[in-house]
């Protein structure tokens, strides 16, 4: 099964941020709320879909919020990884490595924003600014810039923003699609908690923030050919899916199938039906989709195949589908026009049709090279031979022969 990024949009309030981005949520398309237990690393995940070109240079991040309920936030150092694997400290004070315990406060409620006018720190103890939060009442409130000052995270390894400001992410080139991780390292004992949820929220906005589970699966089907109109280009063509794949779940996903002439997307119909297709020679592809998206499943056709394929297999999809693993070649001929066979037999004579005996005015049907219906109408016309008078004398007892036949 192929995973993409996809998602539907949600709303968190986030303190005095665009409400043209909206954020991606980790408590409702996320794996949160994450338990924090001493002395250990924790990690909050996002996978994002931006609402437009899958470069941070372009549709940058504007910030990172989260919220933790954990006694004693000395205890805690927050860092943020990108898809790419860039990963800068949010959240870090004096003493990031194993036993520096520090400020003996509670709980947390920050976003991270551009800019370096507010540190969170500047390489000291946690300095709260105390206020009301869902926790309660948290140490750490409002909006913060990036750690500065020298921090460092000997545990994970995490580096300080060269910048000290969230904007370092925001390199041209770097993908904004994929998974985002939040982690959390608990370094002191005694006390434990919660990664409640966090956000991510940027420029450009977000179409979705779950994966994508279309999976086409496999047609594995001969090829197909027929005439115009023939009953048999209905096509019955089920995905397969080899174990330990499964087909996705039916109440989010449907099935479809992309016609092709050419490598161009000439139709995607929800049956492989070509009864009506003109003659050509066609390919038949199944394409699961997410069932909120079909308005989106027109948007295929006029497109170059192998360009839509990989299209929807990139971070950039324009929404959630696959392709099938294969498709079916089908061989459409004109309809074969009927045939006039017209003949003259004598009483008692017959005639082979394909294969048939024939001795009176009938239609056969035929199949063609393709395997269409091929109607021959058969005229027999009978030869008509008048009776013959013969006079002949003989005498008493003698015989006469008339066309070997002896009367």
């Amino acid at each position: 099964m192929i995973f993409r990024l996809f998602a539907t949009l949600s709303f968190v309030v986030v303190l005095s941020l665009s409400l043209g981005a909206q954020p991606c949520d980790c408590l409702n398309t996320g794996n949160c709320p994450v338990p924090i237990q001493d002395n250990g690393t924790f990690q909050g995940t996002l996978d994002v879909t931006v609402n437009g070109a899958n470069d941070l240079g372009s549709c940058p991040l504007t910030s990172v919020c989260f919220q933790i309920t954990h006694t004693w936030v000395g205890d805690l150092a927050v860092t943020l990884t990108s898809p790419s694997g860039v990963n800068y400290m949010v959240m870090a004070d004096v003493n990031n490595n194993f036993g520096g315990c520090g400020n003996q406060n509670d709980n947390v409620d920050v976003c991270i924003v551009p800019g370096t006018g507010n540190p969170l720190t500047n390489n000291t103890e946690y300095m709260c600014n105390t206020g009301p939060c869902q926790s309660g009442t948290c140490c750490l409130t409002g909006i913060w810039t990036m750690p500065c000052g020298g921090v460092t995270d000997p545990v994970t390894g995490a580096q300080q923003a060269p910048n000290c400001d969230l904007n370092d992410f925001n390199i041209p080139g770097q993908p904004a699609n994929g998974t985002w991780t939040l982690t959390i390292n608990d370094i002191c004992s005694n006390d434990v908690g919660t990664l409640d949820n966090f956000t991510l929220t940027f420029a450009c906005g977000t179409l979705v923030c779950t994966v994508c589970e279309a999976d086409g699966g496999s047609l594995d089907a001969p090829m197909v050919t027929g005439c115009v109109g023939d009953p048999d280009l209905n096509l019955s063509l089920p995905p397969n899916y080899a174990p330990p794949a499964i087909p996705p779940n039916p109440g989010e996903y449907a099935y479809a199938y992309a016609i092709t002439q050419n490598n161009i997307i000439v139709a995607v119909n929800p049956s492989a039906d070509l009864t009506t297709q003109p003659p050509g020679t066609y390919q038949v592809c199944g394409l699961s989709y997410l069932i909120s998206q079909v308005g989106m499943l027109p948007s295929l056709i006029g497109m170059d195949y192998p360009t839509a394929k990989a299209l929807l297999e990139s971070t950039t999809a324009p929404f959630c589908g696959d392709f099938s693993d294969d498709c079916v070649d089908v061989i459409i001929g004109p309809p074969v026009p009927p045939t006039i066979l017209d003949t003259m037999l004598c009483s008692g004579e017959c005639i082979e049709v394909g294969g048939q005996v024939v001795c009176n005015s009938t239609t056969i049907t035929l199949q063609s090279w393709l395997g269409c219906d091929s109607v021959v109408n058969v005229i027999i016309v009978p030869i008509i031979i008048p009776p013959t008078n013969a006079s002949m004398d003989v005498c008493e007892g003698d015989c006469v022969t008339i066309n070997n036949q002896q009367y």
